[in-house]
């Protein structure tokens, strides 16, 4: 397959079909496994804390590979790095599937992250090569949609089969989804990408990036925190207080995803129409996130199932549905020969604020004794993040990007 970026229309679709497909095979796995921490829980005997942090293991691997991913990325293309990827997060697997030990099944989560780092890179890199900057939103929105896609798949069918299988035989599950959706991509991932971008002449310097991709990096760390706490505590929190079944407290997540989903899509194609200003409605998402993360406080103890049916829906919009246009807004910041570079750390931010949110959130709530605190702490970090957006952000009238031009020529190589 020649160039996305010089190819039919059609061509794009299919490839983007396929990293869709790729996406929602990972998230089944990264996002199911925090959907089923509850199983560790029961399975080790572990503390609420202790439960998070076994579930942040496979998002510590993806952390820590994201800083290197994407460079490698950039220098050799998705295509070689990918497969090492699928063969890592396969086998890592099929390990938990096969041993009993807490240590080992922690360090092969770590494994399965660092392979599922490169899924998303592959994806993002591919998008952004392949379409132009005024077109690009939506199709990152659509590919990303197989975050929530997936975690919703995950959270209608895996508590359900942990309940029935056990914990471990989940994984030998999770193994075949891995290999099975991750290789159709693979197999149709052209090698475009490293030659179009190591053609395209750039002045700018790698350290003004660098600093270029801190503010994405500072506010992804801190919308992460609402995205994790609804995955991780959902399941925990309305069983606790509610005395709700864990497939009830699955469906919910499941709405969640579905507004993630949706909101995706919508929130990319109106950056686009607003000329790629991803920064003024990532703000907005933050602050409507905090005022949500604040309802959930105060929730009375006993709330009638279709309320927490619309509520779900709506913070799974605010708190799941950012991460395509951080992603975009970080690519974009950049040259186009550190694209590739800027998501891997911008993912690598996102993902600290995933490790270690769910263990500190999970101290709050024994500290505290209840879930209000916690989620008021939660809303403060929100807010933290809108603030820092909008203070940071370009005036009316401005692209925020002084790369575009760049940018543009690498979407649309001559």
């Amino acid at each position: 397959m020649g160039s996305p970026a010089t190819s039919p229309s059609s061509g794009r679709h299919a490839l983007l079909a396929f990293a869709t497909i790729s996406q929602i095979g990972t998230s089944y796995t990264q996002q199911g496994v925090v959907i089923i921490g509850i199983f560790f829980l029961i399975t080790y005997h572990l503390s609420l804390a202790q439960m998070g942090l076994m579930t942040s293991c496979i998002t510590l691997g993806w952390m820590a590979s994201s800083i290197f991913t994407g460079a490698l990325m950039d220098r050799f293309g998705p295509r070689h790095i990918f497969l090492v990827g699928i063969v890592l997060m396969t086998g890592g697997a099929l390990i938990v599937s096969l041993v009993h030990q807490i240590l080992l099944t922690a360090l092969a989560l770590v494994v399965i992250g660092i392979g599922l780092s490169t899924v998303p890179l592959a994806g993002t890199k591919t998008v952004m090569v392949a379409w132009s900057r005024t077109e690009r939103g939506m199709p990152m929105g659509i590919r990303q949609t197989g975050v929530p896609v997936g975690s919703m798949i995950a959270a209608l069918t895996l508590p359900i089969l942990a309940e029935t299988l056990g914990l471990h035989a989940i994984f030998l599950i999770l193994a075949l989804v891995l290999l099975a959706c991750n290789l159709i991509f693979w197999f149709h991932l052209p090698t475009f990408a490293t030659p179009a971008i190591r053609s395209t002449p750039t002045t700018i310097p790698l350290g003004r990036d660098l600093r270029r991709i801190a503010l994405p990096g500072a506010c992804g760390f801190l919308m992460a925190w609402g995205q994790y706490v609804l995955l991780t505590y959902t399941v925990p929190q309305l069983h606790a207080t509610a005395a709700m079944s864990v497939a009830a407290a699955g469906v919910l997540i499941a709405l969640a995803q579905v507004g993630a989903s949706i909101t995706r899509i919508i929130v990319g194609a109106v950056s686009d129409r607003r000329n790629g200003r991803r920064d003024d409605i990532l703000g907005f998402m933050a602050f409507v996130g905090t005022a949500l993360a604040v309802i959930v406080a105060v929730l009375p103890a006993h709330v009638p199932y279709l309320i927490l049916m619309v509520l779900w829906f709506v913070l799974g919009s605010m708190l799941v549905g950012w991460n395509a246009l951080l992603m975009t807004w970080a690519g974009e910041r950049v040259a186009p020969t550190h694209a590739g570079m800027a998501m891997g750390l911008s993912t690598a931010c996102v993902l600290f604020g995933a490790v270690i949110c769910p263990p500190i959130f999970g101290l709050i709530v024994q500290g505290a004794g209840g879930y209000r605190i916690a989620w008021l702490v939660l809303a403060a970090i929100l807010g933290l993040a809108g603030t820092l957006i909008w203070l940071v952000r370009p005036q009316p009238g401005q692209t925020g990007d002084t790369l575009k031009k760049s940018n543009e020529s690498v979407a649309s190589p001559a």
